[in-house]
């Protein structure tokens, strides 16, 4: 497991370097207000990928990681095809937002993004021991975005441009083996044997990726800006507890639930850690970030992300395990959705700090309730 989490965690931090790699450049060259539009369009590309991924990775993970290379490959396929038919039903949306004005033409620069980002999955590379390569995919595509970024970035447009086209990039890289199997059933089964966990998934994510997308109904695009710059800063501290989390099967989950204890608390030390490097090195990051970081707002983007880090580590470890999949799909659910009614109320105040403290509150709300239905790791189920 230990080499695992290491393989995952190199991944992982490819993930958490690259957006902020991106996030200084893009601030030396566009102000405030443009970076706020690239958050808000980012943020409706991840609300419609949710729509495409539709429970697919969560329930992937669980039926290929006993298949063989053939049969993985075939199952793929079948995904990728049914993850397309979703994308063009689903383009309906970004019509109707287009209508109602909430993006504007810049937007169809990534119109695809979604759809290619759904189908940069590494998970049937892992389940094969092929993590390596699924490293190797990983950096060509970030850095292929990071180098068209340096020498090609001007504006908005060619941003969005950039990040769809390296996408794509890994799309081709990552599905190169793939086999098709053109039957129209096939692909109906798959989406109707995933869609238990996909009412619970999309919920779960678009409490988290609305955010912006609900402050732009009260928040110029600046504040949205600065909202996306400190959740950056310290989003670091959810994908802490992803990497242990990513890299646990469904059987080590079963026999393991004791040092999967242990991981979580060393997440959790090295997150209070990275915390207190962060905020003595605030005065460094500002003069990089070419804008201000406010103490208030640090302080609160710390303790909610570090809160999301441990529902983070509780949901992804314990839905794995079937006993608790309805549990989880409750919580997830109720949770995600007060979480938004929440903050459609409270950004109505026109204060930051507010919603990132309701944002922490709901965290905590969810925490407490996994802990409620004795969501205890030491647990053994009879079998």
């Amino acid at each position: 497991m230990i080499e695992k989490i290491v393989k995952v965690g190199i991944n992982n931090l490819v993930n958490i370097v690259t957006p902020f790699l991106l996030m200084v450049i893009i601030l030396k060259r566009l102000d405030l207000d443009e970076y706020g539009t690239i958050i808000k369009y980012q943020s409706i590309a991840m609300v419609h990928f949710l729509i495409i991924e539709w429970g697919f990775y969560s329930y992937a993970k669980k039926k290929m990681s006993k298949l063989n290379k053939i049969k993985i490959s075939v199952i793929q396929g079948e995904i990728l095809l049914s993850k397309l038919l979703i994308y063009i039903l689903s383009c309906l949306l970004i019509i109707l937002l287009y209508y109602i004005k909430i993006i504007d033409k810049e937007y169809l620069y990534m119109i695809l993004y979604p759809f290619f980002l759904s189908c940069n999955s590494p998970y049937y590379l892992i389940v094969q021991d092929r993590d390596l390569e699924a490293i190797i995919i990983n950096l060509i595509s970030k850095s292929f975005l990071i180098i068209g970024v340096v020498y090609f970035f001007t504006n908005k447009s060619d941003y969005l441009s950039l990040l769809t086209v390296s996408t794509f990039v890994g799309a081709v890289i990552y599905n190169r083996d793939i086999k098709f199997r053109l039957q129209k059933m096939r692909i109906f089964f798959r989406i109707k044997e995933s869609k238990e966990i996909f009412f619970a998934n999309f919920c779960g994510g678009f409490y988290t990726y609305s955010i912006p997308i609900i402050l732009s109904f009260s928040f110029n695009n600046s504040q949205i800006a600065i909202y996306g710059v400190h959740e950056k800063v310290t989003s670091i501290l959810k994908m802490i507890f992803q990497i242990v989390s990513n890299a646990v099967t469904p059987s080590e989950i079963r026999n393991n639930f004791a040092n999967i204890k242990k991981w979580m608390l060393l997440s959790l030390g090295m997150s209070i850690f990275y915390a207190g490097l962060l905020y003595l090195l605030k005065e460094e990051l500002q003069s990089l970030l070419n804008t201000v970081i406010y103490d208030n707002y640090l302080v609160l983007f710390f303790i909610s992300s570090l809160l999301s880090g441990l529902v983070i580590f509780y949901s992804q470890t314990y839905f794995l395990h079937k006993y608790a999949t309805n549990i989880y799909k409750n919580i997830v659910v109720i949770s995600a959705l007060l979480g938004v009614f929440l903050l459609l109320i409270v950004a109505r105040l026109n204060s930051l700090s507010l919603v990132i403290g309701c944002v922490a509150f709901i965290e905590l709300t969810i925490l407490l309730w996994m802990k409620k239905k004795d969501y205890d790791l030491s647990y053994k189920p009879k079998h």
